[in-house]
């Protein structure tokens, strides 16, 4: 009773929808209406018997790797349509003959008009007219969609789960989609910050597609169940989610899921302070997509990452270039979603690092006004106020400060409590109660954002800045032992951070210069303490390395024409300590005692003393 001919209609997007541009079919640009028979790419072939065949449809294209083509009819004509790698944004629905058509219209009408009973009735009295054992849950799960669009959460719960138990109980009749089911529930909760919830409901999906054989979709579950993972800070849980996407998506060649779990990875090691790996996992992800999906959400994505990667290495020139980029592209494709508030944040933040301050409150302000929105209760919204408190901060204005500090907070402790975002939530609180003479409470913050920074990203730069911001407040309180003690860690930090920080000997150079005070305050505590050989040896590991750093900049080989054996001798001299140094590094951001350091430092004595005696 759905008609006589089989496929699914689809009906096109609105003109201006980034799916125009990411590769939708021409022919519904028209805004012409067209039934959907087959899909094909290379040796794969998908008849569309139901609007669950094509939401797999969706899954299968992400890992294609050959062009790709739909065939199906407008009017009684036959039609061919190539397809683009991206999301199309095409919402399809039952080929009904048209009786049962106007009581589906029925039904979305009273929807629009917020008339929910009579709309569930309506839809209920159409599944019992129609025999296919998929439509009823796929009403279910259409109904589920509409509350879930008003958010209305209670009545889009009830209905995803009628449209699982639906789906379930019918198993055996065909194309009933049960995974991409759980997976809309999953996303649905994804959408309001349940962290827990969409987890159970993607594990769900992944168990689904596992006992269905669906390799396209366990690596979309996989994605899914690690961006929770990101989210809630747990960062080896999602690093071995997208590595274990990576290994299936790969055997399809080049597509925009292998890319985007490139740059996933690369956010991974970035959180960690691995900035040399982030950049490799980027650079892979701007090669693929910008062959794939050239003016795309995606490649803006991409941009964004690559100009947060700049800003952390404090390369904020080139970082405001690559944010320009993505924020050209988000208001081209996306100019009323979310991707334009993300890279407005983004840019806010890297004016106020270059000391641009009303830009950078007009920057995010913007943003602001986009995520709440768009992201309401979210933890990108969450970001912005954290932003905002900063630039209060900085501006002296510490009332304002803390009220943003604290509405990020909120929001943090609700949807990840023990993420990195939180942890700079809380370095922000701290700096204001240390501001307003509140040392007690600033010392908490500090320690619980250091906690999980050192949990999260040991050896790391923000694990460097947690560090001196409690030294800075030990010495305010006279604790000048106490201040020095800090004080070593975070340059030890700071130099963990160093050796994985990539791009080059400049940008370590200029990075160094950002947080030389460490040193300087290390050395003034040391001769404070009437150890003035202690001071001398850290102003000049210091000053060494970025001596080095300077000549290598300028590519001044320092060893040119040196003895052979005695360049040898060098090079297992500077390994050795390399070894060590790394060793040291690694006791001082952890837990040790003196006597454990004070090994480390014989053998390194033992090293110069047989290599230069």
């Amino acid at each position: 009773m759905l008609g006589d001919d089989p496929g699914v209609v689809a009906r096109p997007p609105h003109p201006r929808s980034e799916q125009l541009v990411a590769g939708a079919p021409r022919g519904w640009r028209e805004g012409a209406e067209s039934v959907l028979l087959l899909w094909e790419c290379g040796d794969s072939k998908l008849h569309f018997e139901s609007p669950f065949d094509f939401y797999r449809t969706q899954g299968h294209m992400v890992t294609c790797a050959g062009p790709s083509q739909v065939e199906g009819l407008r009017g009684s004509e036959h039609h061919s349509w190539a397809l683009g790698r991206g999301d199309w944004g095409i919402s399809v629905q039952p080929n009904f003959i048209d009786s049962l058509q106007s009581k589906y219209d029925e039904g979305l009408s009273l929807f629009t008009k917020h008339m929910y009973p009579s709309a569930l009735d309506c839809w209920h009295e159409l599944a019992n007219q129609a025999p296919p054992s998929w439509l009823q849950p796929w009403l279910s799960l259409r109904a589920a969609e509409f509350f879930a669009e008003a958010r209305v959460w209670q009545r889009a719960d009830v209905n995803y789960q009628k449209a699982a138990d639906l789906a379930s109980e019918a198993r055996g009749g065909g194309s009933l989609g049960l995974a991409e089911i759980l997976y809309a529930w999953g996303e649905a909760f994804w959408q309001r910050g349940d962290w827990e919830q969409a987890e159970r409901r993607y594990r769900q999906a992944l168990a689904e597609a596992e006992r269905d054989g669906d390799v396209q979709q366990i690596g979309k579950m996989l994605n899914c169940l690690g961006s929770v993972a990101l989210n809630q800070g747990d960062l080896d849980d999602a690093d071995q989610y997208f590595r274990r996407n990576v290994a299936i998506t790969e055997s399809f060649g080049p597509s925009l899921n292998l890319a985007a779990n490139f740059a996933e990875l690369g956010t991974v090691a970035m959180y960690r302070g691995d900035l040399a790996a982030a950049e490799e996992y980027y650079r892979r992800d701007l090669a693929m997509t910008t062959k794939l999906a050239p003016r795309s959400s995606d490649l803006a994505v991409t941009y964004n990452n690559f100009g947060m990667l700049l800003e952390r290495r404090r390369d904020l020139v080139r970082a405001e270039q690559y944010l320009r980029k993505a924020l050209l592209i988000a208001l081209l494709v996306d100019p009323n979603g979310k991707s334009p508030g993300m890279v407005l944040g983004n840019l806010g933040s890297i004016m106020r690092d270059s000391g641009q301050l009303v830009r950078s409150g007009v920057y995010h302000r913007r943003a602001l006004r986009i995520k709440l929105r768009t992201a309401p209760n979210s933890l990108t919204l969450a970001d912005t106020l954290d932003n905002l408190g900063d630039l209060a901060y900085i501006t002296g204005k510490m009332t304002e400060s803390e009220r943003y500090f604290r509405e990020a907070l909120e929001i943090q402790q609700r949807l990840a409590p023990a993420g990195l975002a939180i942890a700079s939530t809380l370095n922000g609180l701290g700096e204001v109660a240390r501001a307003s003479g509140k040392t007690n409470a600033a010392r908490d913050y500090y320690e619980h954002a250091l906690a999980i920074r050192h949990t999260l990203a040991p050896g790391s730069k923000v694990e460097a800045e947690s560090l001196a911001s409690l030294a800075k407040l030990a010495q305010h309180r006279g604790d000048s032992e106490r201040a020095a003690e800090l004080y070593e860690r975070a340059v030890a930090a700071f130099e963990a951070q160093t050796q994985h920080l990539g791009g080059g000997d400049q940008v370590r150079s200029e990075f160094r210069a950002r947080y030389v005070s460490y040193y300087k305050q290390l050395a003034e505590l040391r001769i404070g303490s009437r150890d003035p050989k202690s001071a001398l040896e850290v102003l000049e590991q210091s000053r060494a390395r970025s001596l080095l750093e300077t000549l290598a900049e300028g590519h001044v080989e320092i060893r040119s024409g040196a003895d052979p054996i005695l360049a040898k001798r060098e090079n297992t001299l500077t390994l050795a300590l390399a070894a060590k140094a790394s060793y040291r590094i690694r006791r001082l951001t952890g837990v040790h005692t003196d006597g454990q350091l004070e090994a480390v430092n014989k053998d390194i004595g033992h090293i110069v003393k047989n290599n230069c005696g």
